[in-house]
């Protein structure tokens, strides 16, 4: 059944990372019920519902967790209901922990840090390019792994980004990003791989493969750099820093940041371009 559930995820368009937590969120949860009442649980019951995020609550899981978790119950309930197994979505809105929002962005990088790492990783001219299409671009990693060769056009200086969902969207190319790229796409020239793999991030494995990178990979590349330089480095992190910095520099609106970070409501772009908390003390130090 879990196999199925990973199917049907898979056919829904959730990203990898998405389907692998969602489905060892209802592995665990299945499991619960097993170790606890010796019994395999077939159809969902609210009442089965309310059990585990109690449980949860009890082991001091926290709200966003839980919210995660019973947002993989639902898509579990839909599934169960595509495969005629249950009639019913069991899962209603109070079930999700309401949060409040926070004042402050998430952390984010200084200028001078993303300045430091791009100094560090400069003789590596892979590292970079794909350091700078985080930092610069606004890309997610599952969508930065699967960007072509083809997805390049230097003359109008975009880049062709499939999102969430299979939406595409356009990004566009700083005069940084448009050197480091090229400066990459040269390399791989003169080492003959730009013809034996279409995508455009690739390691020594993946050149006849023709496979992009894998994020795992990704993670690798930033950790060697974030224990060089002793700051915290993550994909997530240089996206966010993307778009702190268009705001905070007021070089774009929030509909642009939205529309170029591929955010399907304002809200979200909003969590990465409120104060820094330094910001903030500034300001109440100043009352």
């Amino acid at each position: 059944m879990i196999e199925k559930f990973r199917k049907y995820l898979e056919s829904e368009s959730v990203s990898e990372n998405t389907v692998n937590i969602y489905v060892s969120d209802i592995v665990q949860f299945l499991k619960f019920f097993k170790d606890k009442f010796d019994e395999e649980i077939i159809e969902l019951e609210h009442i089965l519902v309310t059990e585990y995020i109690k449980e949860l609550k009890n082991q001091s899981v926290k709200a966003v967790t839980i919210n995660r978790k019973v947002a993989a119950l639902n898509k579990y309930n839909q599934f169960l209901i595509e495969e005629g197994i249950q009639e019913d979505i069991v899962i209603k809105p109070k079930d999700y922990i309401k949060l409040q929002p926070k004042l402050t962005a998430p952390y984010s990088p200084s200028e001078k840090e993303i300045l430091k790492l791009k100094l560090i990783a400069k003789d590596n001219k892979r590292d970079l390019a794909i350091i700078t299409t985080f930092a610069n671009g606004g890309v997610r990693v599952s969508e930065l792994i699967h960007i072509e060769i083809n997805d390049l056009n230097f003359e109008s200086k975009s880049i062709t980004i499939r999102g969430k969902g299979n939406k595409v969207r356009m990004i566009l190319m700083a005069d940084v990003m448009y050197d480091a790229l090229q400066d990459y796409l040269e390399e791989r020239k003169q080492n003959g791989t730009l013809d034996k793999n279409k995508y455009l991030f690739i390691g020594r494995q993946e050149v006849e493969k023709n496979k992009p990178l894998h994020r795992s990979t990704i993670n690798a590349i930033l950790d060697k750099y974030e224990n060089l330089l002793n700051i915290y480095i993550y994909p997530h992190v240089l996206r966010d820093y993307f778009c702190t910095e268009a705001h905070n520099k007021r070089a774009l609106t929030e509909v642009q940041i939205a529309a170029l970070a591929g955010h399907n409501s304002l809200n979200t772009t909003r969590k990465y371009i409120k104060l820094q908390q330094k910001d903030l003390l500034e300001g109440v130090n100043k009352i």
